[in-house]
This record gives C-alpha cells, structure tokens and sequence, in this order.
C-alpha cells in the first residue's frame, strides 16, 4: 500500500525532517497553501493556517517547532508567518454581519 502525499507529509513533520516545495504542493495544491515573506528577500510557501495547525497537533509539536524544522524558518519568519496566519484565519471576524433583512448593497438609482 502506498502512503498518500499528506500522509508523508504529516510522517516529515513528525520526524523533523525537511519538506520541500514541491512536496507540499502535491500534498495540498496552492489552494492548501500560503505563501509568507522569508527573511532576506523571496518567499515560504506553507501549508494554510488550520492545515499546519493540523500537522502540528498531529506530531504532537507547537506550529513554531514545524516551521522551523520542516520549513527552515528563522524566528523572525516564525513571527511574521504566525501573524499573517492570525490575520488571514481571523480576517471574516471584522467584517460586518449580514446587514439584514431586505437590504442590499447594490440597489438601482430611482431616476
């Protein structure tokens, strides 16, 4: 039986071991992943907010061990990543709620 791309990556994070780019992209295709800024200029790709909070709890490490050791993040990445995780998993919270029955954004000018 051959083990699926998620689960190897969830066996690459358990051991510590590095995973690459095209790894995770198989495992999760852009639309699992993120993409932060790396220290130095370029770019992390990463598994999205709750997958690698997923990953991490399945491995029984805090997200910021698994972006070290799997993805080669300094700590200064870890804390620009762990914010922008925040921000993007949180964003829906600070909009507004249905604005309620009968009301619409868009309506037609009475002329």
């Amino acid at each position: 039986m051959t083990a699926s791309p998620l689960h190897i990556l969830s066996q690459k994070i358990s051991t510590g071991q590095p995973i690459a780019e095209n790894e995770l992209l198989e495992a999760l295709s852009r639309d699992g992943t993120i993409v932060v800024p790396r220290e130095g200029g370029g770019e992390h790709l990463l598994p999205s907010g709750e997958i690698l909070s997923v990953l991490a709890a399945s491995a029984g490490l805090p997200i910021e061990e698994v972006l070290s050791r799997s993805f080669g993040m300094t700590p200064k990445e870890i804390a620009v990543a762990s914010e922008f995780i925040r921000l993007v998993q949180f964003a829906g919270d600070s909009q507004p709620s249905d604005s309620g029955p009968g009301e619409q954004p868009f309506q037609a000018a009475d002329h």
